[in-house]
């Protein structure tokens, strides 16, 4: 109770300072409107919403299902079949990695109509709840399998009796964080360009000079996430319990995709040797997927590029040392940022889960500013931010901040929350302070979960990033891909992709062969 009032009273007074501060213009010349004229405008707007919002709704709605539907087939074909996971890991790090931004102009090349609206809200869905549904599939209890198979139940039954009820907590967790995810997806497919649409109705305001308008809409669109997010927290309330959908990822980080999977008491050679032709094999999976995807679209060469394309565009051709220095000097303006952005996202969401570890209560009464940061789309945002901070470098870190934070803090909560009660009713018998347990049990045992963290949090800063420089600033990678779009460069585009692509991945597995030494050295894993 004293959470929740706490929570109200917080919640009271930032709208009381937001209206004195929006009123009196204290801050950035009058571009951070009151909360009242902010919702007068909404009124007068009230005509406009219906219309977009429907639009977007809808592709959003069908990229929702039809990428949920993806992410549950994956999952069972993974739970029942595991070498197929290793096999086509690597495809869908790279899919997970790649930002949606972009991701988008390609869509928006190899298709048409609302088909990269819903294509785009897909790819925003699928992975979070393949991993989390994959993690519920797999943590079931091996007694109740053994059950099963003594009465004569093969893996189909296991499957459905076991498995898939084990992993319902795990899908409404993911659902929970695709609701949004969807939205974000159908926005960013509607600054490609569309009749209508909440993302339409939001870029053709930019420049407008009404700072309320774009508050308002940035407000409309993360209470509408905002209610589908809490719809699907309600639902898993209700179906398993008030402990359901604890966290987005699962039980532990060794789960997630990536994670350590080759835990088998084998020799170091045999365990190298397995590990080369499986990467083998991934990497051989993805650029079949590339030439699928080239093959699906049916476009002409001039559009759609190859793997072979973006080999003589960046090393063979004679201007690709051209090409090659566009593409580094913007990733040498966009990396930087992401990693600071990054960093401090990381530094905020630590803070705040060893704050809840430490006092509950009034980290609790935060929780309501952390899910708004969680629910409102990042396209509604960075206009927002925009309009408080300037175009500069302030936006950037800002926007990667919050695409980072949320992510990051559920996963560290849930490592703080798993330390083994063992070990702290032992520090608490002998008199061990708060400070005392959390420096000797409970950091050590979240350590695991902080890398899990960082790894799921790499690509989302690269996408904040990237976004931020297209909307904002016009430099680094979102500036290169925007004047690409521009001039119609498709190679460019292709070869942004390609770039941004290695160089999440390459974050992605850094960061888990960083954890696994420092598990080694720190937490005694072998």
């Amino acid at each position: 109770m004293r959470a929740r009032l706490s929570s109200v009273f917080i919640i009271l007074t930032t709208a009381v300072v937001w209206e004195v501060t929006g009123r009196l213009a204290l801050v950035a010349d009058g571009t951070f409107p009151s909360l009242t004229a902010i919702a007068e405008q909404i009124w007068r707007d009230r005509a406009e919403y219906p219309a977009h919002l429907a639009a977007t709704f809808r592709t959003a709605g069908l990229g929702f299902l039809i990428g949920n539907a993806i992410a549950l087939v994956l999952a069972v074909t993974f739970a029942v079949l595991p070498v197929t996971e290793r096999l086509f890991r690597g495809l869908l790090v790279t899919l997970f990695c790649l930002p949606l931004v972009v991701v988008a102009p390609i869509v928006g090349i190899a298709f048409d109509g609302d088909t990269p609206k819903v294509v785009l809200a897909g790819l925003a869905v699928f992975f979070p709840t393949m991993v989390a549904t994959l993690v519920g599939l797999r943590a079931v209890d091996g007694r109740t399998v053994d059950v099963v198979r003594s009465v004569g139940g093969g893996t189909w039954q296991v499957l459905v009796r076991v498995r898939l009820r084990s992993s319902l907590p795990g899908l409404l967790a993911g659902l929970r964080v695709a609701a949004p995810a969807a939205i974000l997806g159908a926005m960013l497919g509607e600054f490609l360009g569309a009749p209508r649409g909440i993302g339409v109705f939001l870029l053709g305001s930019l420049g407008q000079a009404d700072p309320a308008r774009i508050w308002g809409i940035g407000l409309v669109v993360t209470a509408v996430a905002g209610i589908f997010y809490g719809a699907f927290a309600v639902l898993g309330r209700l179906a398993l319990g008030a402990s359901a959908g604890s966290s987005v990822f699962g039980n532990t980080p060794e789960e997630l995709l990536g994670g350590g999977t080759d835990a088998e008491s084998r020799g170091r050679l045999a365990r190298t040797m397995n590990r080369m032709v499986m990467v083998l094999a991934s990497l051989t999976v993805v650029l079949l997927a590339w030439y699928a995807f080239i093959s699906l679209t049916g476009l002409p060469s001039m559009i759609v590029k190859s793997p072979l394309d973006m080999w003589r565009y960046l090393v063979s051709d004679q201007v690709a040392t051209q090409h090659q220095h566009r593409l580094l000097s913007a990733l040498g303006n966009t990396l930087p940022v992401a990693a600071l952005g990054l960093f401090a996202g990381l530094a905020a969401a630590f803070l705040l889960a060893t704050l809840l570890d430490l006092r509950p209560a009034a980290a609790n009464a935060l929780l309501p500013f952390a899910l708004v940061s969680q629910t409102m789309p990042l396209v509604a945002l960075t206009p927002l931010l925009v309009l408080l901070l300037g175009r500069g470098l302030p936006t950037a870190l800002a926007v990667t901040m919050s695409v980072t934070f949320f992510p990051s803090y559920v996963t560290i909560a849930q490592g703080l929350a798993s330390a083994p009660r063992g070990a702290v009713d032992v520090l608490h018998a002998v008199a061990a302070g708060p400070l005392v347990v959390l420096r000797k049990v409970t950091l050590p045992s979240a350590l695991p979960y902080l890398f899990a963290a960082t790894r799921l949090a790499a690509p989302r800063a690269l996408l904040g990033v990237i976004l931020a420089e297209q909307l904002a600033s016009g430099t680094g990678v979102g500036g290169l891909l925007g004047e690409a779009r521009g001039f119609l460069e498709y190679s460019m585009i292709w070869a942004v992709a390609l770039a941004v692509a290695v160089v999440s991945v390459g974050l992605y597995w850094s960061v888990g062969t960083i954890e696994q030494r420092a598990l080694r050295r720190f937490a005694g894993r072998s």
